[in-house]
């Protein structure tokens, strides 16, 4: 297809090379969108008839995009995978091979919105697929609390691993029957 135009523009603060393109076959103009315009407004491509059409394409498209990146709201995406199972084949946590176990993660993200449909963004601009994750809205307090849950939970595995890597207090626990950590046995 022939090139009719380049030229370098920028979208919110970001250039990129619009080439518009003459399709003979297709009696259409076109320009190939950045791939962070296309992904934001699921559109790879502005298409038109004559040259003017398709500028008006193209504007209402980066209008789009620029609309998208306003509707941005601050979330915390957590996710909880508790196994507690003795039969392998209902194995729920996919990290381990394991009877027992406990998956806690959590991201703070970007929820942006667009044609009604909710996607989720790093700080970064990498979308995230959150299928199985719960979503809230974001606070100073939620993040605290979760980065500090992340954090007790990291001391505890810790802590619960030199213990059993300690022979002989494992051994002084067994034979004074201790009560375990949680329990009120």
């Amino acid at each position: 297809m022939p090139v009719v135009s380049r030229e370098t523009i920028s979208v919110n603060s970001k250039p990129f090379v619009k080439i518009t393109v003459y399709s003979a076959k297709n009696k259409l103009f076109s320009i190939k969108l950045p791939s962070w315009i296309a992904e934001a407004t699921r559109t790879e491509d502005a298409y038109g008839n004559t040259q003017d059409s398709l500028e008006t394409n193209f504007r209402k498209i980066c209008k789009d995009y620029d609309e998208s990146q306003r509707k941005v709201t601050k979330v915390i995406a957590y996710l909880i995978e508790i196994n507690r199972y003795q039969d392998a084949s209902k194995k729920d946590i996919t990290f381990c091979n394991c009877d027992n176990a406990l998956g806690f993660e959590y991201k703070v993200l970007f929820e942006k919105e667009l044609d009604g449909k909710k996607k989720y963004y790093t700080e970064n601009d990498r979308r995230e697929d959150l299928s199985n994750h719960t979503i809230i809205p974001w606070t100073e307090d939620a993040e605290a609390f979760f980065a500090r849950t992340d954090a007790a939970l990291i001391e505890l595995i810790d802590k619960v691993g030199d213990f059993f890597k300690d022979k002989e207090k494992l051994q002084l626990f067994i034979a004074d029957r201790k009560p375990l950590l949680l329990s009120n046995k």
